[in-house]
């Protein structure tokens, strides 16, 4: 919709400057909030992120299968945490089935608490030393922990009461619990017959400001590299390891530490993290390190990249590599239960690398043994070593942030440059400024990773659009509400259009409203009943509402009956079905709101469609149709003196003339008058508020609209004839011209 804006040069001028130091510093905000990562933005931005990501998510090009600890096999296998036995087991069936790799996301950091085997290994050291020290049903409280055939020879021997019995018989069954239910010994002897097993280590992060230098053990040692400049890297001064002897198993240790955005999704792996001067690589690295047949040793760190062998994983922020996630079928998925109870097809695991753990990220402490922290989910380590091994690095050139700021710049430029004498030209051109962009940032991400943000530049538009049209809103303008001539199109005709409403001469404040429409076609006039300041309410309230009812539709048009007319178009249906949908609103809010109440208005309405424009109509606003030299007013009064007139009554109602017999608001069903017109080329259409037909003539309206040629300057006429006249009342006009589509 284009402002004209009746203002002065120098008013011009300032305008334009105010709108451009406006401008300026809004651009210097969210440029900042760039540099500094605002939360807000950035939570925009990576949802952004995702939408890219999910335009190249495919699946997995590297052979990595996840095992996952689900709700299935807790079902199967009895709430978390599981026995580390069930651990020994899957390891032993990966071995035997041939897998390359395998990660176990799962820290145990601590021997396993376990009451029933402590309890089984002081009854073995009574046996042997002085089964006299036994406590009465010591042996028997344990059959919970020994299988069927084990309680019933022990029952045997109690029944006995044989010494001979306890050790030849109960002693051995015990002995060989103990070895069957000690899961730290099971888990050891698995990790010891499979040296291909990666583990993981977690640190508390924080600054490093405890500054302690604690012995590291050699198995720490093997899986770091010594760093003197670690400042840039996340820090830590506590780590958790597993059990020595696990550690020492391990083909390699990695951390799991889960580095989440702000709105708590993992998009990104810290390469390593800093710990008493030296780096510790994660979890997901160690992994694609040994399927590349490389060593810690082999990694060279630089400033902004690590390398690989022949791979550069570009670094964000210097210290994270980002994450493209693939569709949730790109790894190969196989319940844990599944995998010990051997039912698994004997070929899924050879020469792959196998990852198990949970596929949701969750807090550490939700598993045995472990610190206060963030395990990112099995998928996102599948993530990583998917992006080592197939190089689908994503990356943030040193150039991204300055390249941003300047969208953003040139958006405030060319908003300023055009905005106050060439609004169309300022918004098509910042739009196609922003969709440039965006088509850049889409493609350099899809075909070479690079990662350009398209949030700030949006904000910023968005933000400007909305402090450009408030101030525009508030320049003072030589009327209270000006529209410049418009136009748009039905199948047979072109329809150009105006509105415009004035205050008038007398009265404080301005009762009446329209609606100009031009994707519904719709032209309307309301004018507030009584001079009430709920007059205005009513009138803006009832012009808005037929616009939404319009725009929602009327599927169901059985109470199109209650309408004057049976010959209707569905097109005239609508819009008299809108105003009575609206009718009852604004009657049901006048009733709640005891400062609204009696609140009314009149309403003149006209909807195009093809060669016809329809016509509703309650009260004293009208509608007229000036065809060639001829006015013709379309619309009845409903007031008091336009009905005894139709009854043929003679005496003089000239003060009844403004008494309203029919009101939009004043109760809650009321019946518009409806019609339909014709259209001709050169037809030209008027609807106003009394305000305009009591104070300017039919003729004078004529002369005006003929003469002027254009919508615009005929309403700014109309008005101004209005306001010479006296001005008694607010007025309102809309005038429209028909012609024929070429």
């Amino acid at each position: 919709m284009i402002m004209y804006l009746h203002i002065d040069k120098r008013h011009m001028k300032r305008f334009s400057l105010i709108n451009s130091l406006l401008l300026a510093v809004l651009a210097v905000a969210v440029i900042a909030a760039l540099v500094a990562a605002w939360e807000p933005i950035e939570r925009l931005e990576l949802k952004l992120y995702d939408l890219r990501a999910s335009l190249t998510s495919k699946s997995s090009l590297t052979s990595v299968v996840i095992v996952s600890i689900d709700q299935e096999s807790a079902n199967r296998l009895g709430g978390w945490p599981w026995p580390r036995t069930y651990f020994a087991q899957a390891i032993h069936q990966l071995q035997e089935r041939g897998a390359k790799q395998i990660g176990l996301s799962v820290l145990y950091a601590e021997n396993d608490p376990n009451p029933g085997l402590w309890e089984i290994r002081d009854i073995i050291r009574k046996i042997e030393t002085d089964p006299g020290l036994l406590r009465p049903g010591q042996i028997t409280a344990l059959f919970p922990q020994l299988q069927e055939t084990e309680k019933r020879q022990i029952r045997k021997a109690i029944v006995s009461s044989s010494l001979s019995a306890l050790r030849n018989v109960v002693l051995p069954l015990l002995k060989e619990a103990e070895k069957r239910i000690d899961s730290d010994t099971a888990l050891l002897s698995a990790l010891a017959a499979a040296p291909n097993v990666v583990q993981p280590i977690a640190f508390i992060l924080g600054d490093g400001g405890a500054k302690r230098n604690p012995p590291v053990p050699d198995y720490l040692q093997r899986n770091s590299l010594p760093a003197s400049g670690t400042e840039r890297f996340s820090t830590s001064d506590t780590l958790s390891a597993p059990l020595p002897e696990y550690a020492r198993l391990a083909a390699a240790l990695g951390h799991i530490n889960a580095l989440r955005d702000s709105d708590g999704i993992v998009r990104s792996d810290l390469l390593f993290i800093a710990f008493n001067n030296s780096l510790y690589p994660s979890f997901g690295l160690q992994l694609a390190l040994k399927e590349l047949n490389l060593s810690l040793h082999d990694v060279r760190i630089e400033e902004n990249r690590v390398i690989l062998g022949d791979r550069i994983l570009p670094l964000i922020e210097g210290k994270k590599v980002q994450i493209v996630p693939r569709t949730a079928s790109a790894y190969p998925i196989v319940s844990f239960a599944d995998l010990v109870d051997g039912k698994v097809d004997a070929n899924a695991f050879r020469n792959k690398i196998v990852l198990i753990g949970h596929r949701h990220s969750m807090p550490l402490e939700m598993l045995p043994a472990q610190p206060v922290g963030m395990l990112p989910s099995v998928d996102a380590i599948a993530h990583v070593v998917d992006v080592v091994l197939s190089k689908s690095f994503v990356s943030r050139p040193a150039w991204a942030v300055a390249a941003e700021a300047s969208v953003i710049a040139l958006l405030a430029l060319m908003l300023a440059a055009f905005w106050s004498a060439r609004l169309q030209l300022a918004l098509i051109t910042s739009l196609a400024i922003l969709f440039i962009w965006t088509a850049i940032s889409f493609s350099l991400f899809l075909t070479q990773g690079v990662w350009l943000k398209i949030a700030h530049p949006m904000v910023f538009f968005a933000l400007a659009l909305g402090v450009l049209f408030i101030r525009t809103a508030l320049v003072p303008q030589r009327s209270e509400d000006a529209v410049g001539s418009e136009f748009f199109d039905t199948t047979d005709f072109r329809v150009r259009f105006a509105a415009k409403t004035d205050t008038g001469m007398v009265r404080d404040r301005n009762e009446d409203s329209y609606c100009a429409d031009k994707h519904l076609g719709l032209l309307a006039v309301a004018d507030g009943v009584g001079g009430r300041a709920s007059g205005a309410v009513a009138s803006r309230m009832t012009a808005d509402l037929v616009t939404e009812n319009l725009k929602k539709g009327f599927p169901d048009v059985s109470d199109a009956v209650k309408l004057t007319r049976s010959d209707l178009s569905e097109t005239t249906k609508s819009l008299g079905m809108a105003v009575m949908a609206a009718n009852k609103s604004v009657h049901a809010t006048a009733e709640l709101n005891p400062q609204l109440r009696n609140m009314g208005t009149t309403l003149t309405a006209m909807l195009f469609d093809g060669n016809r424009a329809s016509i509703a109509h309650v009260g004293d606003c009208r509608a007229y149709l000036i065809r060639h030299i001829s006015i013709e007013q379309l619309t009845d009064d409903h007031t008091v003196a336009v009905e005894h007139s139709k009854r043929g009554l003679s005496e003089d109602m000239a003060q009844m003339r403004h008494v309203l017999t029919r009101a939009i608001g004043i109760t809650p069903d009321i019946v518009p008058d409806v019609d339909e017109l014709t259209l001709t080329d050169g037809d030209i259409l008027l609807i106003c508020s009394d305000g305009l037909f009591n104070m300017v003539s039919d003729g004078e309206i004529l002369a005006v609209v003929k003469s002027t040629g254009d919508p615009f300057r005929a309403c700014t006429r109309l008005v101004e004839l209005a306001n010479s006249n006296g001005g008694h009342d607010n007025t309102t006009v809309v005038v429209a011209y028909i012609e024929k589509r070429r």
